[in-house]
């Protein structure tokens, strides 16, 4: 199967779903819900990056149903000039709901602590996927209640993690658009 489309039908696995967490970190809580929607898998993925090919601008929503119908395929990516900037992404993002089901490192991320990197996020999700570090960045939806995914990729030279405060997780729940809901992590109701 196309890389690219294995990663689009991954994220469209995740339109009807919601995750809500709850963190705990010296003796503050906090609660957030991470959601999901078609025009936030191209900047996920970093087709942004792409700037050379035309079918990759304009609305982001459009694009992600070409993606999912065909037109847009990984070998018309591929021969982009800048693909080396975001191709390692392909490798990991079609487990992108395995990441988000295990219980991952839940960072506040602050690019004070990391001025090479230009992420904007308010956390930093870390996980393994296949043996290789992986990152989820989390941004506050604006004018909304919701975070989104902004970014994500694995690791590669740079700790984005290095000096950002670890929060602990003590709750956290996946909530289909069905309304059933599976708690994925509970140590709330046995403190």
């Amino acid at each position: 199967m196309d890389k690219l489309l294995k990663c689009a039908i991954a994220f469209s696995n995740l339109l009807d779903i919601k995750y809500h967490f709850k963190i705990g970190r010296k003796g503050k809580l906090k609660g957030f819900t991470l959601h999901f929607n078609p025009y936030h898998f191209h900047h996920l993925i970093g087709l942004q990056k792409l700037s050379d090919i035309q079918k990759l601008k304009g609305n982001r929503e459009r694009i992600f149903k070409e993606i999912l119908s065909g037109n847009i395929t990984h070998e018309m990516i591929e021969k982009s000039n800048d693909y080396h900037s975001m191709g390692s992404r392909l490798s990991s993002f079609h487990k992108i709901e395995d990441f988000l089901d295990s219980n991952s490192l839940i960072f506040n991320y602050s690019r004070a602590f990391n001025l090479a990197s230009r992420i904007e996020a308010i956390y930093l999700l870390q996980n393994g996927i296949d043996d290789k570090i992986n990152y989820l960045f989390l941004d506050k939806e604006s004018n909304s209640d919701y975070f989104y995914g902004k970014s994500f990729f694995p690791k590669e030279n740079m700790d984005y993690s290095k000096s950002q405060p670890l929060w602990k997780l003590l709750y956290k729940k996946k909530i289909f658009g069905s309304g059933k809901d599976e708690i994925q992590f509970d140590k709330l109701t046995t403190l």
